[in-house]
């Protein structure tokens, strides 16, 4: 009975990389959204609806003319497929907006096995980090940032940065490569503009590819566990292949603020894609 136990835990335990959320069960699909609600007060209902069940990915709504259709659709999206499956299970024919039962399903948008994702944006990487580590449970530094000689009509920069999962015992790099088109017509101020876009490029960059390499276990228990995958990259010496896990005693969502993120299109400020 032990062992049956042991197995089922295992079962249940939720991998997530720091891709971008694109398979079946992390995107939830809702019609019957009424079209004449101003769009802030949709996006802000859709918001506090989903958001407890756990980090949203993005909103999504598509918006059509009133006078043709009283209804219109939208998706929402997760990092957690087990969010997803929570919202969908509980708020499917309950949720009720502008006096109308929204319908929430599962999108039919199913991505190729074959197809690897494109990599989250380097702010997305350390909100979903923040998220099921804490603000204190992972760090980074940049170990280096050099200017990339011979480029022609470019300002190239290289960076490299290491990040330290604190309380899991883990560390992994990445690298990335910023540049910026520049002329030799254009004067010292314009140069010097040009190599910080490029040093915030290749920093943004590196962010992203390091946080690549790092996957999180979600266990049932309400621990996380973090995975380092090996890199090929011969320069990189520190421990590939740790597996612990950590204790959360909090609620990862006490670490968010009461406010939407503020990454597009999150925010309600931004326009909404």
């Amino acid at each position: 009975l032990f062992f049956l136990k042991r197995a089922k835990n295992l079962m249940s335990v939720e991998l997530l990389d720091f891709y971008r959320p694109d398979e079946r069960e992390k995107n939830l699909y809702l019609t019957r959204i009424p079209a004449a609600l101003p769009r802030p007060e949709k996006w802000g209902k859709l918001y506090n609806a989903f958001s407890p069940y756990g980090l949203l990915y993005r909103i999504h709504l598509v918006e059509q003319d009133a006078d043709s259709s009283p209804l219109e659709y939208g998706f929402v999206s997760f990092y957690s497929g087990a969010a997803a499956r929570r919202a969908q299970r509980e708020l499917n024919g309950r949720l009720e907006i502008g006096g109308t039962r929204i319908r929430v399903q599962f999108s039919d948008r199913i991505k190729p096995a074959a197809a690897a994702s494109p990599l989250l944006h380097s702010s997305r990487c350390q909100e979903l980090a923040n998220y099921y580590l804490g603000f204190h449970g992972w760090s980074s530094r940049v170990t280096a940032m050099e200017a990339v000689p011979n480029s022609v009509g470019t300002v190239c920069y290289h960076c490299r940065v290491e990040i330290q999962i604190a309380a899991c015992r883990g560390a992994c790099t990445g690298s990335g490569v910023g540049e910026v088109p520049h002329g030799p017509s254009e004067g010292a101020l314009q140069k010097a503009q040009s190599i910080g876009v490029a040093k915030k490029q290749a920093f943004s960059r590196a962010i992203a590819a390091a946080f690549s390499r790092v996957i999180l276990c979600i266990l049932p228990s309400g621990k996380v566990g973090a995975h380092v995958v090996p890199s090929c990259d011969p320069q990189c010496d520190l421990p590939c292949d740790l597996l612990s896990v950590c204790d959360l005693s909090h609620d990862p969502q006490c670490d968010l603020s009461c406010d939407p993120p503020h990454d597009p299109p999150c925010d309600p400020s931004h326009p909404i894609t």
